[in-house]
């Protein structure tokens, strides 16, 4: 449930900054997209573990999970939005829920998933949230490092991307306007 939420709040949240504050320069926007990973995945922890206690969530742990799930999803929203416009929620929305959520292995355990679900399922940013909130809250202390390294190379390689397109298409269209 967090990993859906986080999503749905990632990229819908982003969505309406770029609507609403969309011209915003590449440092803005990039310290924005941090600040958000960083908030909106303690926001949840908080919200979650202490005030709703649904599980007993190791808050430093469920943090850092959640932080740059939210930073990956944001990210490829920025990315998609830049590049496809206002037709940007298609792209995401087929990535992040339709692909992701259904191989994430949140409902039914990823080997217990059809054979290219349960291959694809770890390898996806949802599907690696899933199983590090999995092994935060049911096996404490014993954090596997495959689906943490998994999750920071989304977060890492989106967020590379969102700064190459921000620079080749916002960035173009700027020096247009200062020349």
């Amino acid at each position: 449930m967090d990993a859906v939420a986080a999503t749905i709040v990632g990229f819908i949240t982003v969505f309406q900054v770029r609507a609403n504050a969309g011209d915003l320069e590449r440092r803005h926007w990039t310290t924005w997209i941090v600040g958000f990973g960083i908030a909106a995945g303690l926001v949840f922890t908080i919200v979650v573990g202490p005030v709703l206690g649904r599980f007993h969530v190791p808050v430093a742990e469920t943090w850092g999970v959640l932080t740059p799930h939210v930073l990956a999803v944001a990210s490829f929203a920025s990315v998609m939005s830049l590049l496809v416009g206002r037709w940007a929620i298609v792209p995401v929305w087929l990535f992040f829920v339709v692909l992701g959520n259904s191989s994430s292995g949140g409902v039914v355990s990823p080997p217990l998933l059809p054979g290219p679900f349960a291959f694809i399922s770890q390898w996806l940013p949802s599907g690696a949230t899933v199983t590090s909130l999995r092994d935060a809250i049911y096996f404490p202390g014993f954090q596997h490092a495959r689906p943490v390294f998994v999750l920071a190379t989304w977060a890492v390689t989106f967020f590379t991307a969102m700064l190459v397109a921000y620079r080749r298409t916002v960035g173009v269209r700027h020096d247009r306007l200062t020349s």
